[in-house]
């Protein structure tokens, strides 16, 4: 990736509302260039989709909890489907394989912990190969950005 698309995809990350054309004009790009660059660089990975960020607190979404899962074995086939599972739980909004003590960390988000206790019970408990699960409540949050840092 060359300075420009740096520039381009640091303006593309921290402006979501601005204009194509306007991105276009910061950059020094033609409109249909400046698209052009951005289905390129879609193409090749660095823009994997477009949202927007909800406010989980408005929604309801009280409770944040941040899981830690071990896993009975550590196949493939083991690995394989307990992500798969995951992927099935629209509550679980990241999954990470670990180093270390856990081989996964999940960032969960329910109404209120009456609610997770529900999920946990039928959800998170009958997930594929779990030999044990560590829940976490958080406090607050103190940061959660979604912007990656691009050096230019």
């Amino acid at each position: 990736m060359n300075k420009l698309e740096q520039k381009i995809l640091k303006y593309f990350q921290a402006f979501p509302d601005l204009a194509l054309s306007e991105i276009a004009e910061k950059v020094g790009m033609s409109n249909s260039a400046l698209w052009k660059r951005l289905r390129k660089l879609e193409c090749e990975g660095f823009i994997e989709g477009k949202a927007n960020i909800l406010n989980q607190d408005a929604l309801g979404l009280k409770v944040t909890v941040i899981a830690e899962v071990k896993l009975t074995k550590n196949t493939t086939q083991a690995l394989d489907e307990f992500e798969a599972a995951v992927k099935q739980h629209k509550k679980i909004l990241s999954c990470y394989a670990m180093s270390g003590d856990s081989d996964y960390l999940l960032k969960i988000v329910d109404k209120d912990i009456k609610d997770y206790e529900e999920f946990l019970r039928e959800g998170l408990a009958n997930l594929p190969y779990i030999s044990s699960l560590k829940s976490s409540f958080a406090l607050k949050c103190v940061k959660n950005s979604t912007h990656l840092p691009i050096s230019s």
